[in-house]
């Protein structure tokens, strides 16, 4: 690759930070406690279904509460849902702030002419909030794992990004924190992975899932992708 003609970014770990599983894990009991359900099998009922909710299995929080009521035999009252996601909601916008170089990476790669795209693992609340953010004006094509229906590293993910982009696979960056496999996914598409390695997060409890590290190339912060881009 001489020069990429776009950058596609994960999220969680990327453009913001990955959050602590302790954190998560305690915000999920609020949610059992309001559902009156037992904590821990609430907690490990939720963590036991993050491939459907990240493939759009459940159309929306609430769906996804309710079936591990079922699944718990714990009698389903829809207020305390309601107060439930919103708890979920509440943690979800706190946790969507952007790097410290995020925002400026990305406007540059703009200004430079590149395409700027998204492949995100999420479930149905990060697309819900997408237009909030700060970054839903600098990305031209956003693709989420809930709204797609398949999820990192199916090839599929990244080849339909590329097209909305109106690309190459082998003309994209693609930048990530190894979550998901997604950097070898990448890299067995045709793209170019480059690995996000946080110091800060490592020897953390950062919440990743399907991680994989990376023995290829990799920057510390997000403003050194501008040196892998010509001006």
């Amino acid at each position: 690759m001489v020069n990429p003609k776009a950058v596609i970014f994960d999220f969680w770990g990327t453009l913001v930070p990955n959050f602590s599983l302790s954190e998560h894990k305690a915000v999920l009991g609020k949610m059992a406690d309001l559902m009156g359900a037992p904590q821990e099998a609430f907690v490990q009922q939720w963590l036991d279904t993050v491939v459907p909710r990240m493939t759009g299995e459940f159309p929306s929080v609430h769906a996804n509460v309710e079936a591990i009521c079922a699944t718990l035999s714990v009698p389903f009252d829809a207020e305390s849902c309601e107060q439930a996601v919103q708890e979920r909601y509440t943690y979800e916008r706190v946790h969507i702030t952007p790097r410290s170089t995020a925002l400026a990476t990305l406007s540059e790669i703009r200004q430079r002419g590149l395409k700027i795209g998204l492949i995100s693992d999420c479930s149905i609340e990060l697309p819900d909030l997408w237009r909030e953010t700060e970054f839903a004006p600098l990305f031209d094509v956003t693709t989420f794992s809930a709204v797609a229906r398949i999820k990192k590293p199916n090839p599929k993910i990244y080849q339909m990004t590329a097209d909305q982009l109106g690309i190459t696979c082998a003309d994209c960056l693609y930048v990530g924190d190894g979550g998901s496999n997604e950097l070898a996914g990448a890299l067995a598409v045709g793209m170019r992975p480059i690995w996000l390695c946080d110091e800060a997060e490592q020897g953390t409890d950062a919440h990743r899932i399907g991680y994989r590290d990376w023995d290829g190339e990799r920057v510390g912060d997000l403003s050194e992708l501008l040196n892998l881009i010509s001006n």
